[in-house]
């Protein structure tokens, strides 16, 4: 869980990027 977890934090300063990463991104 500690993969997810960080990339938690750089989806809030960049949710464009990983957009299509991230299925729960509004």
């Amino acid at each position: 869980m500690s993969g997810p977890c960080r990339r938690n934090d750089v989806d809030l300063s960049r949710p464009m990027q990983i957009s299509g990463h991230s299925s729960w991104v509004p």
